[in-house]
């Protein structure tokens, strides 16, 4: 008989995240993991009405948690660093930007990136200004 591969995982996780497994992310994981959590639930003698209100809880959690993420991509960039973005166009700035897009801050990392390039082109520009006039 060949024996479940996820024993020996589900056995090191604990009981909310488990519960959490076999409930709410059941479609996340492959039949054989939801087995082996339920089987390990039932070996620290969990049993389901115990965790049937953990469902809701877990739901609203995780609700709660996706308005946070979509509140944070959404978030605006000050005045003030679009000034400083400007003034100062370093690429660190837009290295900074650039990592504050993989971070889930879209607004806020685009934006500071089309401030840097905007002060790039306006100190490009006044130095084409300056070698036609001077």
């Amino acid at each position: 008989m060949e024996t479940n591969k996820y024993f020996a995982i589900m056995s090191e996780k604990d009981d909310v995240e488990l519960m959490r497994i076999i409930t709410v992310e059941r479609a996340d994981y492959q039949a054989d993991a939801v087995i082996a959590a339920e089987e390990e639930l039932e070996r620290r003698e969990i049993s389901p009405s115990m965790y049937q209100d953990f469902t809701e809880e877990v739901e609203k959690l995780i609700k709660v948690e996706i308005e946070k993420k979509v509140e944070k991509q959404h978030l605006p960039l000050s005045t003030w660093v679009k000034v400083m973005a400007f003034i100062f166009p370093f690429p660190l700035f837009f290295i900074i930007g650039l990592v504050l897009i993989l971070f889930d801050y879209q607004i806020r990392g685009k934006e500071l990136c089309k401030w840097i390039f905007f002060g790039w082109v306006f100190y490009f520009t006044l130095l084409v200004i300056m070698k036609i006039f001077l």
